[in-house]
């Protein structure tokens, strides 16, 4: 896949990381050292967020499940939200403007899934975001935060547990989310060789 972004492609990409990167930037303002405290534990927090699994298991099989899996299994409202009907850019423009990253990296893997113009966009999206974060960790740590509350997916049952009732949806929004993680994979090849060869 040709990853060469339009002028106006490229302009936009580079709005959504000036949105992105600005309130870090705010941050980085050394005014008050209890301000800065504030806010590393603030950047801190929300960087941990963004690599936590939805749903871990220890190695004393204890399940752990993360405040925002919680939140989508007990809230019907916030469910709506983050399932709509149909996934679209606006609402991942929003979520980015929010620092609600992770939220728009579930986006991501539905955009994904719509056609081969927004795959492209995916993976150009992914592979910027890969410069800041590991994108191949965030997007696992997403889709396990958010795949199994999808009522495309499945229903939480009158126990309140979740439960598969479309395993196909599941395993093709599984498959976008390791054809992502191709793509991460092989850029990243890519740009050892490019470094190897200097």
């Amino acid at each position: 896949m040709p990853i060469k972004p339009t002028l106006f492609q490229r302009t936009n990409i580079f709005v959504l990381m000036l949105i992105f990167l600005a309130p870090f930037m705010a941050f980085s303002q050394k005014n008050d050292s209890l301000n800065v405290t504030k806010s590393d534990t603030m950047i801190l927090d929300w960087m941990i967020d963004l690599y936590k699994p939805g749903i871990r298991l220890e190695e004393d099989s204890t399940v752990i499940i993360s405040e925002e899996f919680s939140k989508l299994h007990n809230d019907k409202a916030y469910r709506r939200m983050m399932y709509p009907s149909a996934y679209s850019w606006e609402a991942v423009k929003r979520f980015i403007q929010q620092q609600e990253l992770k939220k728009a990296f579930w986006f991501f893997i539905n955009l994904y899934l719509i056609d081969d113009k927004n795959k492209e966009l995916v993976v150009k999206f992914v592979l910027m975001y890969d410069k800041l974060f590991d994108m191949e960790k965030v997007l696992t740590s997403t889709f396990s935060t958010y795949s199994l509350t999808d009522p495309e997916v499945g229903i939480i049952n009158e126990n309140g547990h979740s439960e598969i009732k479309a395993p196909h949806i599941f395993e093709k929004k599984q498959q976008a989310l390791k054809e992502i993680l191709f793509y991460i994979q092989k850029f990243r090849n890519e740009e050892e060789l490019k470094k190897s060869k200097k």
